[in-house]
């Protein structure tokens, strides 16, 4: 009875979500209505993404995604990727051979129909271009083909969703193309120049520096104005905190050369020792 002078849209939320209002403010949902609420589908996706976070090893790893395959969403699939990197910087991780190759295969088929339907966010892309090199590592190479077509549909669908970018989302898909040593296509460059140069103001100077370190690193074409800004940028702002020795060091070592030769040729499979370094 006390329920029946509810709204009905009210009630309807709280019998699909897990919680009311007063639990989601009492655990810091949040000052808007409603805010904090978790609806109970998303609870089994949520325990999944925490599995894939938490493995300690890649076998483990392989298992729950292979087991979890059709469950799969962006965000679980981005956590495989991300914890795959993380499990190999930590030393962790050997080649994968023969049911291990396969079940790390279903999940790049499923990376690749993700990409080509653009339901990956750019925040997804980026994640995703940065961590793959760890999946190459332990592949040891021997599926170049397979890979590319994956980096080719994530190219195509962040150039779709450019303008959704983020100055970070920016820098860490760049830099994932360096440690991948993929040449970016002209259509991708011409679209990330007019995203940058439209959104100059809400780049940090370390994230500044990273984009000019890595458009060097990569041998791409890009406009005198937009080196030029993105240098003044961190030349700037260098006495700020976020702004390492590293990362000035890269920004000059990338103005030094990008009028130059260095800067417009053609890259090359291997790179020069010094791109290397």
């Amino acid at each position: 009875r006390r329920r029946r002078g509810r709204n009905p849209r009210e009630r309807r939320c709280f019998r699909c979500f897990g919680e009311s209002a007063r639990g989601a403010t009492r655990r810091g949902g949040g000052g808007r209505a409603g805010a904090g609420r978790v609806p109970l589908r998303h609870a089994a996706e949520n325990r999944l993404n925490d599995r894939i976070l938490s493995a300690d090893k890649v076998e483990n790893l392989l298992d729950i995604t292979t087991a979890n395959i059709e469950s799969l969403d962006r965000v679980t699939l981005t956590s495989v990727y991300q914890r795959l990197s993380q499990i190999s910087r930590r030393g962790q991780s050997n080649q994968l051979k023969g049911a291990q190759l396969e079940q790390w295969r279903e999940g790049r088929k499923l990376a690749q129909v993700f990409a080509e339907s653009d339901l990956l966010s750019p925040n997804d892309i980026s994640c995703v271009v940065s961590s793959m090199r760890s999946g190459q590592n332990m592949q040891n190479g021997c599926e170049p083909k397979t890979d590319m077509k994956l980096l080719l549909a994530l190219q195509d669908s962040a150039t779709k969703q450019i303008e959704k970018f983020r100055p970070r989302n920016t820098a860490h898909l760049l830099v994932g193309m360096v440690q991948l040593r993929l040449k970016p296509n002209a259509s991708f460059i011409v679209a990330l120049e007019s995203k940058i140069m439209s959104s100059l103001d809400e780049f940090q100077p370390h994230v500044a520096a990273n984009v000019l370190w890595a458009l060097r690193k990569l041998h791409v074409a890009v406009s005198p104005d937009l080196v030029q800004s993105m240098g003044d940028l961190v030349t700037r702002e260098s006495k700020a905190p976020t702004v390492r020795l590293k990362l000035i060091a890269r920004s000059i070592w990338a103005l030094s050369d990008s009028t130059g030769k260095g800067g417009r040729g053609e890259s090359s499979a291997g790179g020069s020792r010094q791109d290397r370094d």
